[in-house]
């Protein structure tokens, strides 16, 4: 009796560099495919400096370099930026956010850290850490702060490094903590992605704003060449119908 061929992995198989600019195609597909232009961007990592943060930091940089040219959505990868945002809750975060920025800057990436100040709270005497709702609260304060970022660097694509095993572990959480039908149907999308179904939101106005730009994001004039070829086509045609009449 022989051995029966082994179908699955005793452990996970590392993903490889193509395999993930494959994902990377695949949720970041081009939202004006018959561009002519599109301005390079640096796209933005949300880095805690957990084990998938530091992954998908790894990932990006490995793809980025080894697929010149790699576009997400539109816009050709001029260069990957990260975001550490340091909560303030805790003794030592601001060092621990100082040691994952110099980590990234190993792997060639311009890291910044953000400090939250809880300037409001602490405004009307009030403790962060002590705050019932503190975790809704940093988490807002933290998508504000990788919003302003993104935006002085003119960038529309942040990436976060949320997983299917993020989904399953807040359905168990919910379903531990009591919650309903609403609350066991995991993290959903509460409104549109600018990044992956629109303009920045704006939908044609946005596109129509764009366009009258001196520089626009996105060009859709015909390339020199092009045009030489449709001016010498038209010439001939006229040409052509003269010599008839």
């Amino acid at each position: 009796m022989t051995t029966a061929f082994r179908v699955f992995h005793h452990a996970p198989r590392p993903i490889q560099i193509s395999e993930f600019k494959d994902a990377v195609d695949a949720v970041c597909r081009p939202r004006f495919p018959t561009a002519r232009f599109a301005r390079p961007q640096r796209i933005v990592l949300a880095i805690s400096g957990g084990v998938d943060s530091m992954a998908l930091a790894f990932l990006m940089t490995k793809a980025v370099r080894s697929f010149r040219g790699m576009k997400v959505a539109d816009n050709p990868v001029h260069g990957v930026l990260a975001l550490v945002v340091d909560h303030k809750l805790r003794d030592g975060s601001g060092h621990e956010a100082s040691e994952v920025a110099k980590e990234l800057r190993k792997l060639d990436i311009k890291a910044s850290v953000s400090t939250l100040s809880w300037r409001d709270e602490k405004r009307q005497g009030l403790d962060p850490r002590q705050l019932p709702n503190v975790e809704g609260l940093a988490r807002t304060y933290r998508y504000r702060a990788l919003g302003r970022y993104c935006s002085y660097h003119g960038s529309t694509s942040l990436f976060f490094a949320h997983h299917s095993d993020d989904q399953y572990e807040t359905v168990l959480m919910r379903l531990l903590g009591g919650h309903g039908y609403r609350g066991l149907q995991g993290i959903r999308e509460a409104n549109s992605i600018p990044e992956c179904y629109d303009l920045h939101g704006v939908y044609k106005s946005g596109l129509l704003d764009d366009q009258l730009r001196s520089t626009p994001a996105l060009s859709f004039r015909p390339a020199l060449k092009e045009l030489k070829r449709l001016r010498r086509r038209i010439r001939d045609e006229l040409t052509l119908e003269n010599t008839n009449l």
